[in-house]
């Protein structure tokens, strides 16, 4: 999975287990018979673990991009090291 797609994902999920949040907060607020027990089960099946995976992806969004950065940071590092020593030779003419 790219981390576009991924991010994507996230965002979506995020949006939803949002929506259904409110949802599930007003009606059961309004606390109106049998709904109150379909939106808990609901809250408890459904939006928490949306919520719960919503941030993993975004741990994991997180967490790579921090090791792109840092391999990203390791080679250019290397590079000016050799620039510095003088094994990068030029290939212009």
């Amino acid at each position: 999975m790219s981390a576009s797609s991924s991010h994507d994902l996230g965002f979506f999920a995020g949006i939803i287990s949002t929506a259904l949040l409110l949802l599930a907060s007003v009606n059961i607020m309004q606390y109106q018979g049998g709904w109150y027990i379909a939106w808990s089960v609901l809250l408890y099946v459904a939006i928490i673990p949306i919520i719960c995976c919503t941030w993993i992806i975004g741990l994991f969004m997180v967490w790579t991009a921090y090791d792109r950065y840092r391999r990203t940071r390791a080679v250019t590092d290397q590079f000016l090291k050799d620039l510095e020593s003088g094994c990068v030779v030029s290939t212009n003419n």
